[in-house]
């Protein structure tokens, strides 16, 4: 009981002298965390390495930064660990392949959009025009992209 009391009391003592240290963090680094890339301070915090965020806030490494980065950068700007090493680029990887993801959904979208909106547009514009004119017309809003050349909306008119 005497030993695990002195070792209670040691961990206490390193655990205050931690605190005092983050305490006396300079100010310069403070901002410089403060200023760090949200996706960066989210990936870091995930692979549960916020002790070095520190240290990214030093390089300035921003997301497209840490997505590059391998693990001997990784060493170069001090987070030695292996393993927190390993689950930082285990997450930049699993966060690309969601960005990546909703990328192409972003884009499927605004493709779609585009192409509902290019239809609406060439509609009513086919409706107050003459019909001579809708190879004109189609021509010049590039509608023949959308409704290809047999266009089910040409029926309609």
């Amino acid at each position: 009981s005497f030993e695990k009391e002195k070792r209670d009391t040691e961990k206490d003592y390193w655990l205050h002298m931690y605190q005092n240290l983050l305490d006396s963090k300079p100010e310069s680094l403070v901002l410089e965390e403060a200023t760090l890339d949200p996706s960066v301070v989210h990936v870091i915090k995930t692979a549960k390495a916020q002790d070095y965020l520190s240290a990214f806030a030093r390089h300035q490494v921003s997301f497209e930064m840490l997505c590059r980065m391998n693990d001997d950068d990784l060493r170069r700007i001090g987070v030695a660990p292996t393993g927190i090493r390993q689950r930082i680029l285990d997450v930049v990887k699993e966060e690309s392949e969601v960005e990546s993801r909703a990328h192409q959904k972003a884009l499927a979208l605004i493709s779609d959009l585009g192409e509902t909106v290019c239809v609406i547009l060439y509609l009513f514009l086919l409706s107050f025009s003459k019909l001579q004119h809708k190879k004109k017309l189609r021509k010049s809003y590039k509608i023949d992209k959308y409704l290809g050349r047999q266009s089910k909306f040409e029926a309609c008119f």
